[in-house]
């Protein structure tokens, strides 16, 4: 029990005798973070001795630290003896709200830290829509402590329409860290929404609540319309519709109708263009009026809907039936273009059996095909594999409307949709044959107009920019077509769309299919 005694003593005649020597602190705030606040201080007179430091946020004392994590660092600038100087502490505060001043200073003496303040960044997820229009959703997410955010944009709460990372530079937000404000967002919106209606967008931050904001936009002008005309049972049993969708953004262009066919079994469908002549749609849209289509199906169904390409939103007149009249043990959805033959077949009688199909061009026989490729959607359609896919490039002759026949090769039966018009090939043919930084080249004509020049248009990121006409001199395309092959063309890369960014280049001629590519070119 004399020992504290004796060291008091001790230290009293040191005092007395002066010597005692004061502090000599030194130290350093590294980093002030979500979590902590981390750095390290001595005093240079006591080696080895904890040092008490008292941590500020936005001025006001939050808590002490005392020194002893290892700093070997600190040791090798201030020699060995100094090694455990590190102190980190953590401070709940520094969470809430946005960033906050820190600050430290030792307990005794009062004396501040290097540097005297540390700034921590926003911890806190924050974000928000800025603007919801008919074409375009922006705003700017930023995830705090977070290393990134994804942003999912649904409309109408029927399907994600965008998803990706907020990345776009924000300079106009200085209440974030200098280096972090490239968190602004743009999102496109598809342009089948554009139908004359309102409709609400809803934007999260995927996986996180952070942001979840729902937006009503203004009454979007029109630029789909169609209409399903007709729609019926055929006498095989399958059903048939017909009717007209176009994009008024795009006259002379055709586009698809995406169609479904529900049953109880499951639902099929897929895309048909839309693209047979319809003068009466001509005459109200001020275009061509190639926007028609007629579909027939081999198949039974209690629902056929019709969408706008792209999109949810069904065509005006979508149709509910009753269901048609069985035609049998074989199925099939299998539809004719000016090239294709495309869908699916198969025998209920005979699941995961390929169909082997007899194919007749206006009662001519040109092949036998096997209808095996995967179609997935058929799985629970059929109750099997799903291997009944077909897809068979057809060597049409002329030019005209064509009907084609299918029939089971193994049993002799006539398969559903056969008897189908196909409707005639387009007189004009049109390739893009190359294209570079320096420029795009191909050439159209047509068929029924031999030694004539076509007009193309050329439109870049949906703005028309030049009408050119395809009057070059080209011996293949002579050789090809039997004419003077005068049918060529060739645009040049203007300078100001070499800027390193993607940019969409579409060649259209009339009746003839866009051809379209997408590229980057610097300067």
């Amino acid at each position: 029990m004399a020992r504290p005694a004796l060291c008091f003593l001790t230290f009293f005649s040191a005092l007395l005798a002066g010597t005692v020597e004061s502090p000599n602190f030194e130290g350093f705030l590294d980093r002030a973070g979500c979590d902590t606040v981390i750095g390290w201080a001595v005093d240079r007179n006591r080696p080895g001795s904890p040092v008490l430091v008292d941590i500020l946020v936005d001025g006001v004392y939050a808590t002490t630290a005392a020194t002893g994590a290892s700093r070997d660092d600190v040791a090798a600038y201030l020699g060995s003896t100094f090694r455990p100087a590190g102190f980190a502490v953590s401070i709940p505060a520094l969470r809430a709200g946005g960033s906050h001043v820190v600050s430290a200073r030792f307990r005794e003496g009062g004396q501040a830290l290097y540097p005297p303040v540390r700034e921590s960044p926003p911890c806190v997820a924050q974000g928000r829509v800025e603007s919801v229009s008919c074409t375009e959703v922006r705003g700017w997410v930023y995830p705090g402590d977070a290393p990134a955010m994804a942003v999912a944009v649904a409309v109408d709460g029927l399907e994600f329409v965008a998803f990706g990372g907020a990345g776009e530079p924000r300079p106009d937000l200085t209440f974030l860290p200098a280096g972090r404000r490239d968190v602004g967002f743009r999102f496109a919106l598809p342009s089948g929404y554009q139908d004359g209606q309102r409709h609400s967008v809803r934007v999260t931050t995927f996986g996180n609540p952070t942001l979840d904001e729902t937006i009503v936009t203004p009454v979007c002008p029109r630029i789909w319309e169609g209409h399903v005309d007709s729609a019926s049972c055929d006498a095989l049993g399958g059903m048939q519709a017909s009717g007209w969708v176009a994009d008024r953004s795009k006259p002379n262009t055709p586009v698809s109708v995406q169609w479904e066919l529900r049953q109880a079994g499951g639902a099929v469908s897929g895309p048909e263009l839309a693209s047979l002549p319809r003068p009466d749609v001509g005459a109200h849209l001020g275009d061509d009026g190639r926007h028609g289509f007629r579909l027939r199906f081999g198949i039974s169904a209690s629902e056929l809907r019709l969408f706008y390409p792209n999109s949810s939103n069904p065509l005006f007149s979508s149709v509910t039936m009753a269901r048609c009249p069985s035609s049998g043990t074989h199925v099939a959805a299998i539809t004719g273009s000016c090239q294709t033959l495309s869908g699916w077949a198969a025998d209920r009688n005979r699941p995961n059996v390929p169909l082997r199909i007899r194919v007749f061009v206006d009662s001519k026989e040109i092949a036998t095909v096997v209808a095996d490729q995967p179609r997935p959607d058929l799985q629970g359609f059929l109750r099997d594999n799903g291997n009944h896919g077909l897809t068979y490039t057809v060597p049409w002759q002329g030019l005209g409307e064509h009907v084609f026949g299918l029939i089971d090769a193994d049993t002799g039966t006539p398969l559903p949709g056969s008897g189908a018009p196909v409707a005639a090939c387009p007189t004009v043919e049109h390739y893009l044959d190359s294209y570079s930084c320096q420029s795009l080249s191909g050439w159209a004509a047509d068929r029924t107009q031999p030694n004539v020049a076509v007009g193309v248009r050329v439109v870049v990121d949906g703005t028309l920019r030049e009408s050119i006409t395809a009057d070059r001199d080209r011996p293949d395309v002579a050789a090809y077509l039997g004419d003077n092959g005068k049918h060529g063309y060739s645009w040049s890369l203007p300078q100001p769309l070499r800027d390193n960014r993607f940019h969409t280049y579409e060649f259209t001629a009339d009746g003839a299919p866009t051809r379209r590519v997408s590229f980057v070119c610097g300067p």
